[in-house]
């Protein structure tokens, strides 16, 4: 299950890391 959680943290990381570039002019 841990392992389950640090993926799922790890995807929003890697997602929010994205829409910030994208959003970045």
């Amino acid at each position: 299950m841990k392992r389950i959680l640090i993926t799922l943290y790890v995807l929003a990381s890697v997602v929010l890391t994205a829409v910030a570039q994208a959003r970045l002019p």
